[in-house]
């Protein structure tokens, strides 16, 4: 397994939580889906 760094780890982890939180704030969030964050991500 390789390894990253902590910074890696953490640039990844902002960048789930901004695109978490712009798909949360344009549909309801029964309506949301893990393939909606990882688009809005890219």
């Amino acid at each position: 397994m390789p390894k990253v760094s902590h910074e890696y780890v953490q640039e990844k982890k902002n960048g789930i939580l901004e695109a978490a939180t712009a798909v949360c704030k344009v549909k309801p969030l029964y309506d949301i889906t893990m393939r909606d964050i990882i688009k809005r991500q890219e």
